[in-house]
């Protein structure tokens, strides 16, 4: 492998003292040599998904997020597990990547 690794770092959680972005913070602190790790922190000004609102000018949060993925050569995401049958309140990044 030649040259520098990009990781995008995303986590589900927006709290504060998620843990999950705790473990994000700490991929990035481990990551090896040759690999930068940029923890994305936009994921609260992500709007619901709406495939409807995509098709005509996405907000500004998701270019944002899709410019971010575009350079990256790997992303990790690092969300919590839910109960069957929930709907996850912050799966917002995940369908925007999917677009």
């Amino acid at each position: 492998m030649t040259g520098e690794v990009h990781v995008l770092l995303v986590t589900g959680s927006t709290r504060g003292a998620s843990t999950n972005t705790a473990t994000l913070r700490t991929a990035r602190l481990v990551a090896p040599e040759g690999v930068t790790a940029v923890l994305f922190d936009g994921l609260a000004d992500l709007p619901a998904f709406n495939p409807d609102a995509d098709e005509q000018a996405p907000h500004d949060a998701v270019r944002n997020l899709r410019r971010r993925l575009a350079v990256a050569d790997a992303v990790l995401f690092c969300t919590a597990a839910r109960p069957p049958g929930r709907h996850p309140s912050r799966c917002r990044s995940t369908r925007t990547c999917s677009r």
